[in-house]
C-alpha cells in the first residue's frame, strides 16, 4: 500500500506556481465589478426606490419594509401589527404599485 503525502514543499511550489499565472490570462479575465456608468444608474435607482417607499403611507410602508427587507411572513406582519391578512396583501399590492410606477418614471423604455 502506498500512501500519497503532500511535503510542504510541494505546496509551496504550488502556491509559487499558482502566484505566477501567465499576464495574458489575468487580462483575460472579466472585472466581475460593475462599469462605473452602471454604478451611478444603480445609485440613482436605489435613491429613487427609498424616495418612492418614502412617499407610500405609514402603515403601507410599514407593511413594505417588514415584508421585503426583512422578509417577515405575511402571518408575522399580521401578529406585528394587529392587521388582517387581506390588509397586509392590500398594503403589498399598492407598494409594489406605486414602486414599479416610480421606478418605470426613471426608466420609460
Amino acid at each position: 500500500m502506498i500512501i500519497s503525502f503532500h511535503l510542504p514543499y510541494h505546496r509551496s511550489n504550488n502556491r509559487r506556481q499558482a502566484r505566477h499565472a501567465d499576464e495574458t490570462e489575468l487580462f483575460a479575465l472579466a472585472d466581475p465589478s460593475p462599469a462605473p456608468d452602471h454604478q451611478v444608474y444603480t445609485q440613482e435607482q436605489l435613491v429613487f426606490l427609498k424616495q418612492a417607499i418614502a412617499e407610500l403611507p405609514p402603515k403601507c410602508r410599514q407593511v413594505f419594509i417588514l415584508h421585503k427587507f426583512r422578509s417577515y411572513p405575511y402571518s408575522i406582519i399580521m401578529q406585528e401589527l394587529n392587521i388582517a391578512e387581506s390588509t397586509v396583501l392590500k398594503h403589498m399590492v399598492k407598494a409594489m404599485q406605486h414602486c414599479r410606477r416610480r421606478m418605470a418614471e426613471l426608466d420609460p423604455e
